[in-house]
């Protein structure tokens, strides 16, 4: 609305065209448009921001008690036209803040940006390293898991299809048992046709495991298919367990 009135009373006094009006509109927008005024009314205000205060927001009365000046007074031993040294505060200064927030702030901006451009490329390489590297830890424990699936699935088929490799793993296990070395003696007897008894807890573990059958009264032992591959692999291992009597051996 003012702007309207403005244009209205131009028009009546200078006409609606008028070149030297239009050059100063131009010039006044230009310079007002500048940043260099807005940093230096900003830059003033921070410098001046007492001068203002008291100005503005103080009393006269509260003036005069403190300095025993009126405010016009005390305003104008303030201002830069009474003392020179104000001109630093209420010009120069101003100026040469906003001489730095124009020509020297964008560099000290850019160089933050940038900065802050590096920091994101490199949380972002971090990021993508993490990822690869989770992803290369769950592929890895893909592949073990397929593999221990696929391994066991075999193992259950061989089982499934070859009895033998589930009595491997149980051969492997009796190696540790006390009983292991009793079974050396029955193997040679057995063999040899000689007379022998058994314990009962070798019958009972024969018995149990599916190895034979054993009549504990005659010591008579039968053996299963099972038992047959548990003698063979007990002598693969102890290849002469048939020649030399288990105690004599033992001494």
């Amino acid at each position: 609305m003012f702007k309207d009135s403005l244009d209205f009373f131009r028009n009546i006094i200078l006409g609606k065209e008028n070149d030297v009006v239009v050059s100063a509109e131009d010039t006044l927008k230009e310079r007002i448009s500048s940043p260099f005024y807005g940093y230096f009314l900003i830059s003033w205000i921070i410098f001046n921001w007492k001068f203002i205060y008291i100005a503005f927001f103080v009393s006269e009365e509260k003036i005069f008690q403190k300095t025993g000046l009126l405010r016009e007074e005390y305003l104008w031993l303030n201002s830069p036209v009474d003392v020179l040294g104000n001109i630093f505060q209420f010009v120069l200064y101003p100026f040469m803040f906003s001489l730095f927030a124009i020509f020297v702030l964008p560099y000290i901006s850019q160089l933050f940006f940038w900065k802050s451009v590096l920091n994101k490329r490199a949380l972002l390489n971090i990021e993508k390293r993490l990822n690869e590297k989770i992803a290369e830890k769950i592929d890895s424990d893909t592949k073990v898991i397929v593999a221990e699936t696929k391994k066991k699935v075999a193992e259950k088929s061989a089982e499934a299809e070859a009895p033998e490799v589930l009595w491997e793993r149980e051969f492997e296990k009796f190696k540790k048992n006390i009983l292991y070395l009793e079974f050396g003696k029955v193997i040679y007897n057995f063999y040899k046709g000689n007379e022998f008894s058994i314990s009962a807890s070798m019958a009972a573990f024969l018995d149990l495991n599916g190895l034979g059958n054993v009549q504990l009264f005659n010591s008579k032992v039968a053996l299963e298919e099972k038992g047959k591959f548990f003698v063979k692999k007990y002598l693969e291992i102890n290849p002469n367990a048939l020649l030399i009597s288990p105690e004599n051996s033992s001494r």
